[in-house]
């Protein structure tokens, strides 16, 4: 026996030697989530057009569904016979603390500059509540040319690399220390909420919660459970979250409900319509709850339209027309114009302030056609996420890539995820810190984590160009290897 260097994962470990489709399956649970939570939910989107607006989604859902699992099957075809391994050279475990290290210093650094930019040069006062200053500095923005301070773009550009840290520390979850782990968990949720307070906004906790979801969907496709430890424990942290981020969300429109010095119900009563809704039976019987119980339940349910309530804006465009529309990535023309590359738009946006599902974005802007071309490319870019994720030296890029695919399919139901201020600015966090991680280690595969093993000398490993030694093949380590 003679010692080698390789690049045997963690991966390896799975029982699964090739590649299954949980993240499509996510899409569609994802969907069908959606679906149950219009029908639980003491709100009623439109009339006129509703048959036809869930007709219509349903055949986008089936239609990317189906080319989704076609385009899966024909990059995954023959993976048994072929063997095909995780490529590349891996990462090391220090590289793995190394890289969460990186995204949360950055992540720090970026929110310290956005505070100064926020408070001390645009005078934001958050002493008056969440929802006071958020429009504060909305009027702000919309008063003046271009960005505020450079301190705004730097803030921009690095303060959202927590992502690329939590990812990477979920994906290889077994591989670091509880130090690594400890920054992870509460840096991570403190960086979301600082972040989502600043903004006054619940876009972040949503994003944050997809991509962990999405996460756990890679983890599941290379055979590792979804979420790493202990059932028991899995369903208690997965629970924490779901409640922090409800609560979280009850806590915001509640503070917009007392700034404008209504009663929460009324409140809700009065922002269901403009949402697309309108309160049913049910809604109204929350009143004879107790007081504080009531208006839970009302913001509670508000809460479910916000995530909802895009049915019911496609629902408003299908019945007034007006199309062909610019609703489509309006986020990063909107940024792109700020930064003085390309001319502001000069027409009313659309549905301002409300969702609009991918589909329904596709409709307004492109007709059916573009509609139903659209569920086609979803499909496609759903299917070639294993690939995505197998290139060999594809490092952060290629989780990033992967994951914003699979993020903007888990958001379809209720928004194009680009539209959405921290995504853009989430895959330039994941780019630094790949900059960062390269300068220091060199391209790689972020998916595997290696370490030593023994190798039999009378079956040894491919040499890469480079030197170095590279598995290739199924998931499961190949005869003399002893791990």
């Amino acid at each position: 026996m003679q010692s080698r260097s390789t690049v045997i994962g963690d991966v390896s470990a799975g029982r699964r030697s090739r590649w299954s489709a949980p993240h499509i399956n996510l899409y569609i649970a994802v969907w069908i989530g959606y679906c149950a939570l219009i029908l639980i939910l003491p709100v009623r989107y439109g009339r006129l057009e509703s048959f036809t607006t869930a007709v219509s989604l349903l055949l986008w859902v089936l239609v990317s569904a189906v080319v989704a699992y076609g385009v899966h099957a024909v990059f995954g075809r023959g993976a048994d016979q072929r063997r095909r391994y995780v490529a590349g050279r891996p990462l090391e475990t220090s590289d793995v603390v190394r890289i969460v290290y990186i995204g949360m210093i950055l992540s720090a650094v970026g929110f310290a500059c956005l505070f100064f930019d926020r408070v001390v040069l645009q005078g934001i006062d958050y002493s008056r509540g969440i929802a006071i200053a958020r429009e504060l500095w909305r009027r702000a923005g919309e008063s003046r040319e271009g960005v505020s301070s450079v301190f705004s773009v730097v803030g921009y550009i690095i303060g959202f690399s927590f992502f690329c840290s939590i990812a990477v520390a979920q994906l290889h979850w077994e591989r670091i220390g509880k130090a690594a782990r400890r920054v992870v968990i509460f840096g991570g949720i403190v960086l979301v909420m600082a972040n989502s307070l600043l903004i006054g906004g619940r876009s972040i906790v949503l994003v944050q919660l997809a991509a962990i979801v999405a996460i756990g969907g890679f983890r599941k496709s290379l055979g590792l459970a979804a979420f790493p430890g202990r059932v028991g424990r899995v369903f208690l942290i997965g629970g924490a979250l779901f409640v922090l981020g409800l609560g979280y969300s009850i806590y915001v429109f509640g503070a917009r409900a007392a700034a404008g010095g209504g009663l929460p119900a009324l409140y809700v009563e009065g922002t269901l319509p403009w949402l697309g809704g309108e309160p049913t039976d049910a809604f109204f019987a929350l009143e004879r709850l107790p007081e504080a119980l009531a208006d839970t339940a009302a913001l509670g349910t508000l809460a479910g339209a916000y995530l909802t309530h895009s049915f019911g804006t496609f629902e408003s465009a299908l019945e007034f027309g007006g199309t062909p529309g610019t609703v489509s990535f309006i986020f990063v023309r909107e940024l792109l114009a700020k930064m003085g590359l390309i001319a502001a738009p000069t027409e009313a946006l659309a549905f301002e302030g409300r969702f609009l599902s991918l589909p329904g974005s596709l409709w307004y802007d492109f007709g059916w056609v573009g509609f139903y071309v659209g569920a086609v490319v979803m499909g496609v870019l759903i299917g070639v996420v294993p690939a995505v994720l197998s290139w060999s030296r594809g490092g952060g890029i290629a989780i990033c890539i992967a994951m914003t695919l699979l993020l903007t399919a888990l958001l379809a139901p209720m928004v194009m995820a680009m539209d959405i201020l921290c995504v853009p600015f989430m895959v330039i966090g994941f780019g630094l810190v790949d900059m960062v991680h390269r300068l220091r280690g060199g391209g790689g595969n972020w998916l595997v984590v290696g370490r030593r093993v023994w190798l039999s000398g009378s079956q040894p490993m491919p040499v890469a160009a480079d030197g170095r030694y590279e598995l290739r093949g199924s998931l499961d380590p190949p005869a003399g290897i002893v791990r």
